[in-house]
């Protein structure tokens, strides 16, 4: 009697997403439903999206929205109008929407453009984004940022990454102590930036993790694991293929991942190494010393993706 009384109080434990003990896989018809523990064991590099998987850049276009709009004497949108309207149309259309036409939309779109980044601060971290980055490094594990957006769009995403990173954990970290590489202009699905992240850090094995049918496809022509993330953009997305997992949000899936860890014991005593930026290499070539004097608008972001010493 006393085997069964702690047989079901296991169970109990089990069953809770995100447990300290196990792992609940979440049910996705059709999905494959390889075992976390699986995952976590063969994958050396962690791969991720940013974009909705972690960063939600839909707070800091508003603030940018109605700073113009401000500007202009027009009347305030929404973050729930920008995230479901504007955002979805892109800059032009969104100004038409909002009532700019002729001379007044070209101004507008130029301010838009102009101050994107430096203006409205950081984009918004998303819940869990930077724990699942500590837990995979803790364990050995190499994180790169994948994403198909423009070197512009990574500089403050990682900005954003890493500035959250430190406040949460009360470290003096820079960009390369927390990412081996970041991957722009990825052109997801192809498979190729993926199979480039693996071989520029000497990984055997990745899983790709993000919230849109790219990423997965991404994972599949690489031969790389995928992990499907719901929330932020797509509550009520379906994937166009099927991930090897699928999670609710990127906090449970980073409990999720400590928990496996925790249970596997896995330690690889592999040595973070240093990120290898895109972003940095295709500007830095413009100067004489690799600095980033010559380019103004990418000064402030570019100081953070220097390789250690």
């Amino acid at each position: 009697m006393g085997k069964k009384g702690k047989s079901k109080g296991k169970s109990k434990k089990s069953d809770r997403t995100g447990s300290s003990i196990t792992v609940q896989r979440l049910k996705h018809k059709g999905s494959k439903h390889t075992p976390l523990e699986k995952i976590a064991e063969e994958a050396d590099l962690v791969a991720v999206d940013a974009d909705g998987t972690l960063v939600d850049w839909i707070p800091k276009a508003t603030r940018l929205y109605n700073k113009i709009l401000s500007e202009d004497g027009k009347r305030g949108v929404s973050e729930k109008y920008v995230r479901n309207v504007l955002a979805k149309v892109g800059p032009r259309r969104a100004f038409e929407l909002l009532g700019y036409s002729g001379s007044d939309l070209e101004r507008a779109l130029t301010r838009y453009e102009q101050h994107f980044d430096i203006d409205a601060g950081n984009y918004d971290i998303i819940p869990g984004a930077v724990e699942l980055i500590h837990y995979a490094k803790q364990n050995g594990r190499k994180v790169a940022l994948v994403t198909n957006s423009d070197e512009r769009y990574a500089s403050t995403a990682v900005k954003t990454i890493v500035e959250s990173y430190n406040a949460k954990f009360g470290t003096s970290k820079d960009a390369s102590d927390i990412l081996d590489y970041v991957r722009t202009n990825s052109k997801k699905p192809s498979g190729k930036a993926l199979s480039e992240v693996l071989r520029k850090t000497g990984s055997k094995k990745a899983v790709m993790i993000g919230d849109e049918h790219k990423d997965l496809g991404e994972a599949e022509e690489s031969g790389s694991y995928s992990i499907g993330v719901l929330g932020t953009y797509n509550s009520s997305h379906e994937f166009g293929d099927e991930p090897d997992r699928l999670a609710p949000d990127m906090s449970v899936l980073a409990r999720q991942f400590k928990a496996t860890f925790e249970k596997n014991s896995v330690k690889s005593g592999v040595k973070p190494g240093h990120m290898q930026t895109q972003l940095f290499d295709s500007y830095a070539e413009h100067t004489k010393d690799g600095s980033a004097e010559e380019m103004p608008f990418y000064a402030t972001q570019l100081s953070a993706y220097r390789r250690a010493a």
